[in-house]
């Protein structure tokens, strides 16, 4: 029998709609990006003329010094860096006196001493006394080291300088003398924080291994597509404020340095502020919700248990590091420069490298740029890696640097997608800058 029914039909599948996207922002970024880390490597290879001379200081003070493992620097090549800068720069001519006193040993024509010889104030003065004479009595000697503020370690080089040219060797030499009584304290307390490190490491593995201690993941997720590219639009935009707008904006001010700085500080973080409440593509940032919450004690131990773990990596990257500085230029910071110069402006200092700077490039890089990455990629690891290695490259400290300061821009990552909270990365930066700018401040 003819089967007479007719096939059944079959509705045709509806094509899927792909998701809505907006990709212009990560094009800007990619620009931005690009063109400020080509900014940051020229200023790099060629540093303003006009600089602190702060590596030079350091150089001079720690080549001066008696002791093992005392290495000293080519004092002839330190005379020709700073000499150019030392007719209008005081700190230059400074140290340019001390390190052609210790490569040969010979008086200084005042006419040769750059702005110490032009400068009318009481140190300038003795200063250029000290150097131009060949001998000095012990009495001129003492007179002239007690005219030198003892706030400088630069002045401790020149003392001795004085008590040498006086022929009071043994006094010259316990300045500068490196006291080695507390050098096997220093090991013990090395040798346990990298004992602390490894226990840290195996614990954490230990914990994985059990099924515990997993991450929490973003606070901004589940994250569209959409919701990605304008995070990257917004990190552009942010940028665009720090690097650029901000800065420019003073320029025209009638402040003062410090002013200009604070200003520019201020719009930033507004800036900054304002980019998270603006609404792109329809899509608005619950600000609540994006720096996350974690429970104090909790991020506070994860907090001190990822500094001490990153402890050995940062060791390897800062040698990686050292290595590099051998055949590039030196890795500087501009703040660590003006320290080394000015060690009073420690509360300045701070303001900005341990509160306006952790905010702001935990908001941009930690909040926005790595999860967004990630959703692009589908990969919280690659998200983490990029991330961080644009957060190392926008910083001016050069190229030997940008390997430490990947690894630190991993462990604020870590920190993030592990506590689901940006405030942990947040205390974090701020601790590790803050011990930075207090070290630059010991050191000056």
């Amino acid at each position: 029998m003819e089967n007479t029914e007719s096939p059944p039909i079959i509705d045709p599948a509806e094509p899927e709609v792909p998701a809505a996207r907006a990709t212009g922002g990560w094009l800007f970024l990619i620009i931005l990006f690009v063109l400020t880390a080509l900014a940051q490597i020229f200023f790099y290879f060629n540093p303003n003329p006009d600089k602190s001379f702060g590596h030079e200081k350091t150089q001079v003070i720690n080549g001066t010094k008696i002791g093992r493992d005392v290495e000293r620097p080519d004092f002839k090549a330190i005379v020709k860096k700073v000499g150019a800068a030392k007719d209008k720069d005081k700190f230059a001519a400074k140290i340019y006196l001390i390190a052609r006193y210790e490569s040969d040993r010979k008086p200084i024509p005042r006419m040769e001493q750059g702005m110490i010889a032009k400068n009318p104030d009481a140190e300038s003065k003795a200063l250029s006394a000290l150097y131009l004479a060949e001998k000095l009595t012990p009495a001129d000697a003492a007179k002239l080291a007690s005219q030198l503020p003892v706030t400088d370690k630069l002045n401790t080089v020149i003392r001795s300088h004085a008590y040498r040219k006086a022929g009071e060797t043994q006094k010259a030499d316990a300045l500068l003398r490196v006291d080695e009584s507390n050098f096997a304290n220093y090991g013990k307390v090395a040798c346990l924080t990298i004992w602390l490190s490894f226990a840290v490491w195996i614990t954490y593995f230990q914990k994985r291994a059990a099924g515990l201690w997993g991450p929490l993941g973003f606070s901004s997720h589940p994250m569209s597509l959409l919701e990605a590219d304008t995070a990257g639009l917004r990190v552009a935009l942010g940028l665009l404020i720090t690097f650029y707008v901000a800065p420019i904006m003073v320029l025209g001010l009638p402040l003062t340095k410090d002013g200009s700085q604070a200003v520019a500080y201020g719009l930033m973080v507004a800036g900054v502020a304002g980019i998270l409440g603006l609404t792109l593509h329809g899509k608005r940032i619950n600000v609540a919700r994006f720096f996350g919450r974690v429970k104090p004690a909790a991020g506070v131990g994860w907090v001190v248990g990822t500094y001490f773990a990153m402890i050995p990596v940062m060791a390897v990257c800062l040698s990686i590091s050292v290595l590099l500085q051998k055949v590039l230029p030196d890795s500087t910071h501009p703040l660590s420069e003006e320290l080394s110069r000015n060690p009073s402006a420690l509360i300045k200092g701070l303001i900005s490298a341990a509160i306006i700077a952790p905010i702001i490039e935990e908001t941009l890089f930690r909040g926005l740029l790595f999860p967004a990455l990630s959703r692009i990629f589908n990969s919280p690891w690659k998200g983490g890696i990029i991330s961080s290695c644009m957060f190392a490259m926008m910083h001016p400290q050069g190229l030997p640097a940008w390997p430490a300061l990947a690894v630190l821009g991993g462990a604020f990552a870590f920190l993030t997608y592990q506590t689901r909270s940006l405030y942990p990365a947040m205390l974090l930066h701020c601790i590790h800058n803050g011990l930075l700018v207090l070290l630059a401040v010991n050191f000056a």
